[in-house]
Parts: structure tokens; sequence; C-alpha cells
């Protein structure tokens, strides 16, 4: 990526779509508003800011909560 007055990356591209020639938003980050980049995407090159993608903390986005824990069941409020 074309750094234009960013300190960060694009992030990486894991999968691709399978359109031979999919469409660009933008070619280089001179294309794209303040704040954000021309990265390749999923399908094509997307103007993307950079708090879109936070940053993976064991397997989970930061910031999301883990699901309840679930209590054992048969013993609780039983005499």
């Amino acid at each position: 990526c074309f750094l234009h007055g960013s300190a960060w990356s694009c992030p990486p591209v894991r999968f691709h779509c399978l359109m031979h020639n999919p469409p660009n938003q933008c070619y280089t980050d001179r294309h794209c508003p303040r704040n954000k980049k021309c990265c390749p995407s999923f399908c094509g090159r997307k103007c993307i800011g950079h708090s879109l993608f936070p940053p993976l903390i064991s397997g989970r986005a930061s910031g999301a909560t883990a699901p309840a824990p679930i209590s054992p069941g048969g013993t609780a409020g039983i005499q």
C-alpha cells in the first residue's frame, strides 16, 4: 500500500472473490478520503479506515465480550 501520511498498513486479505476483474473503488491512497487507505479487499480495492479492522486477540476481535457462562444444572435450588 502507498503510505500517504499514515503509519498503518492494510490488513491481510485471506480470501478472494472469483470475479476475474473485480471493480476497484480506488487505486492509490490519494483516491480516498482523509485518514483512509486504498487497500486490497475481498473483491477489488477499497478505501478503508483504520478502525474498520480491529486487532484480533485470542481469536476474537478486541472489545468483543465473551458469552455468559452456563451454570451447571440439576442441583441449584433443589432440596
